[in-house]
């Protein structure tokens, strides 16, 4: 594999990681404002 392509793939699952991280941070706050 080239080392841009293993670079590729490190910086997709660093992305990965945070939009999981945003994701929770929406769906909570859906969940918070379902309760109000």
């Amino acid at each position: 594999m080239k080392h841009d392509e293993i670079m590729k793939k490190i910086n997709n699952l660093e992305i990965d990681e945070e939009v999981r991280k945003r994701g929770k941070l929406y769906s909570n706050l859906e969940a918070i404002q379902n309760i109000l």
